[in-house]
């Protein structure tokens, strides 16, 4: 933690400095934790007043089948969850960093630009509901009965007959994973060192299962242990409860807060060296999301704010980067065709660091805008495009620092040819902090495909391609990107899973030490319940 962390961000003191408005990011997490877990009273009681008209019976029933969203996202992809559909999107930016080493696509992607979750998503190879595989969770007053707990907290009489209509709403869903990784080429360096990594991933989430309303809360952790560079282990870990609600049929309030202890990526922007160790930071997010319709307009109103404390890597001073970033935007569809619509979507941006002028002496602090344009296509299941373009402009507040400016480009195309195929396209641009003094950011224009393939009912084979392109404002390097990588799924049963992945990933730069090459793959098994 750094010394300058006694700021406004303590006290949760709502300030204005440089003209730049100031959030308490822990205070409003704080303020959104305390919402969300006093709500529950309110959002369940369309549930409870369902289960008491109709008495439950002793025996448990299974969960209807569910649609498939959202998900970890491991090497650059992301790999659906089941969920309830009416379950908050996962928090942004909280983001599950991937399993051992990044295929080399581990820089955030931008923002998905659309709301609701397409039909194509719903119906392609990774999305579909296979019921027979598909987990079908614990209620959560049972999983409290089995461990002798039945008579704690809210749930009223507990006689056989009759259940807790509180407690039976929430399905509890453990799941672990353990990754063995073998990876080529571990610091991302053109001598390369080779390593094995056994990483074990514990994670339990508990969720509603409301027919309207949203409440979810989650804890992962992801331990990692390298067989020969015993300097590189880490124990990541890191939580989320979020939720939403529905009035009306044309509003809906979401809002979400995550807490998280992570490790930065070898090869990334803050790879602190070989010497000192993964750098570590402590990230509190929040969100929140505010949507209403009025024939034919859609709004959508929402901000994403995160406060980031690095700690400092041997003699790697990482306090530099302790900052809290913020983002509106706003948008405004007009649909006009069924499932066709146009939109506009101002934001506006800015990051605040914790020391206004750094050890190289430069002011950091630096706010943008972004203007995007684009249409929306989702009539059918299957293809789904959402396309925009616009501007993007970055200003730093010392003038030694470049201004970053120029097109920027949003785009997400889901393709389901047939049953047995899908094809997911995704490209942005976005400005992204860096670690090297005197530079101002790294502009990034990433594109990434991806082809799934369902070669049987239980096996999904996915062939994948990333590419990136990082101009490093303040000087002359460029840096070029590339992964394939390919990935075999493999469900036995509802409860177990096996997966292998291989990646190969490459670095191009302008500058020769900075270029390196990699090869890593990882067989993992999974439980689930």
């Amino acid at each position: 933690m750094g010394d300058d962390d006694k700021d406004f961000r303590a006290d949760g003191i709502t300030e204005v400095t440089g003209g730049r408005l100031q959030l308490g990011i822990r205070d409003i997490a704080r303020a959104i934790s305390t919402v969300l877990a006093s709500s529950i009273l309110l959002l369940w009681s369309p549930a409870v007043q369902a289960q008491e008209s109709a008495p439950l019976s002793a025996s448990p029933s299974a969960p209807p089948s569910a649609p498939v969203s959202g998900g970890r996202i491991a090497d650059g992809h992301q790999i659906p969850t089941p969920v309830q559909p009416n379950s908050p999107s996962p928090l942004q930016p909280l983001t599950a960093s991937p399993a051992g080493p990044d295929a080399g696509t581990s820089r955030p992607q931008p923002p998905a630009i659309f709301a609701q979750t397409p039909s194509a998503l719903q119906e392609s190879v990774l999305g579909r509901s296979r019921p027979e595989f598909q987990p079908q969770g614990i209620e959560l007053d049972r999983l409290l009965s089995a461990v002798g707990l039945g008579a704690v907290g809210l749930g009223g009489d507990r006689s056989a007959d009759k259940r807790s209509p509180v407690l039976s709403s929430f399905v509890v869903s453990p799941r672990v994973e353990v990754d063995v990784v073998h990876d080529s080429n571990l610091f991302r360096e053109a001598d390369a060192t080779s390593d094995r990594i056994t990483v074990v991933k514990p994670a339990i989430e508990i969720r509603s299962d409301w027919s309207s309303h949203a409440l979810s809360v989650a804890i992962n952790s992801k331990i990692g242990r390298h067989q020969k560079n015993s300097t590189e282990d880490y124990e990541d870990i890191g939580g989320r409860i979020a939720g939403s609600a529905e009035f009306f049929d044309s509003t809906k309030i979401s809002a979400g807060v995550g807490l998280e202890r992570t490790h930065s990526q070898r090869g990334e922007i803050l790879d602190p060296g070989t010497t000192s160790g993964p750098a570590l930071s402590y990230l509190t997010s929040v969100r929140l999301g505010v949507e209403h319709r009025i024939e034919p307009l859609n709004l959508r109103l929402i901000y994403t704010g995160s406060d980031v404390d690095f700690e400092s890597s041997g003699t790697t001073d990482n306090d530099d980067l302790d900052r809290v970033d913020g983002r509106v935007a706003f948008r405004v569809g007009l649909e006009i065709d069924q499932g066709t619509s146009l939109f506009v979507e101002p934001s506006y941006n800015w990051r605040t660091f914790d020391r206004s002028v750094d050890s190289a002496g430069f002011q950091q602090d630096n706010d943008g805008i972004e203007l995007l344009a684009g249409v929306t296509w989702d009539v059918s299941s299957v293809t789904f495009l959402e396309f925009a373009l616009g501007y993007l402009r970055q200003e730093f507040d010392d003038p030694a620092l470049s201004t970053i400016q120029g097109p920027s480009v949003s785009a997400r195309m889901i393709w389901n040819p047939s049953d047995l195929w899908t094809v997911t396209l995704n490209s942005g641009r976005t400005v992204q902090e860096t670690a090297t003094p005197g530079q101002a950011g790294v502009l990034v224009t990433a594109t990434d495909a991806r082809i799934d393939y369902e070669f049987l009912y239980n096996t999904i084979v996915s062939v994948s391609t990333a590419y990136a392109d990082e101009e490093n404002s303040g000087s002359n390097q460029t840096d070029t990107r590339t992964n394939f990588g390919l990935r075999i799924r493999h469900l036995m049963n509802e409860n177990l899973y096996v997966q292998f992945e291989t990646n190969l990933i490459d670095l191009s730069s302008t500058d020769p030490q900075s270029e390196f090459d990699a090869f890593n793959s990882l067989v993992r098994l999974g439980v689930n319940m």
